[in-house]
């Protein structure tokens, strides 16, 4: 038996779109290709994967995406779990793979373990792949869920912005609108946006239907920005108000 050696590495992911295909290209990739990294067989590689839907009622389990007959994911889907561990016991190999998506962002990562003679280079090889495939589906949902440390640099120039109204101090109108929006924008911001702009935005009936009302608020939002900004005064001045 040879002295193989053991790597294990973590990546997080970004924020995504999960959809169908997307775990079909990678339950294709680890099937066609990691049978050529490793020796370690395709069948037995089947015999050992495992793909998992976690929703609010249960959890729905089953060896290929293929045998799920639906083309978009449960209501409430929270968690997707991709998993594949095999050895051969001859050439002293084993892989441990597992691909965590989670709605909320926290834990979404690829955890995986090889032991083989180069063990590292098949390990960066396989992450590579995996990356190159899932970014495909990158989105910009993580704009809507910054990290901790910018809400106690935030909130108080916000609270700062609105001091001078307490106070009586008379406001340009023009910036009194600058005030509603942005009033406004932060109250979608922390509502609408980070609620239905979730870091792994899962491929739902409802998550299709939020993902067009946020943005048709958000391009609200933009052209309102935009033609104040732009146009107040050049109308003004047209029709001299």
């Amino acid at each position: 038996m040879s002295k193989n050696k053991k790597y294990t590495s973590t990546k997080k992911l970004p924020s995504l779109d999960i959809d169908k295909k997307l775990l079909k290209n990678i339950e294709d990739y680890i099937f066609n290709e990691i049978p050529q990294l490793i020796d370690i067989s395709e069948s037995d590689l089947r015999k050992n994967y495992l793909t998992r839907i976690t929703d609010a009622v249960g959890e729905l389990s089953f060896g290929s995406i293929e045998t799920y007959n639906n083309d978009l994911f449960p209501e409430t889907t929270d968690k997707i779990l991709v998993r594949v561990w095999c050895n051969n016991r001859e050439k002293n190999s084993e892989i441990s793979l597992q691909i965590n998506f989670s709605k909320d962002g926290y834990g979404s990562r690829i955890e995986l373990e090889v032991t083989a003679t180069n063990p590292k280079e098949i390990s960066a090889g396989i992450t590579l792949k995996l990356e190159e495939i899932i970014n495909q589906k990158r989105n910009l949902n993580y704009w809507f869920h910054p990290p901790i440390y910018f809400y106690p640099i935030f909130l108080p120039i916000l609270v700062l912005i609105q001091l001078p109204q307490f106070y009586g101090v008379r406001i340009d109108y023009k910036i009194k609108n600058y005030e509603f929006l942005l009033d406004f924008v932060v109250i979608c911001y922390f509502t609408i946006f980070s609620k239905w702009k979730p870091k792994m935005a899962f491929d739902t009936l409802v998550q299709k239907r939020n993902n067009q009302i946020a943005n048709f608020i958000l391009l609200g939002l933009i052209s309102c920005i935009f033609f104040d900004i732009l146009f107040t005064d050049y109308f003004k001045n047209l029709f001299n108000l």
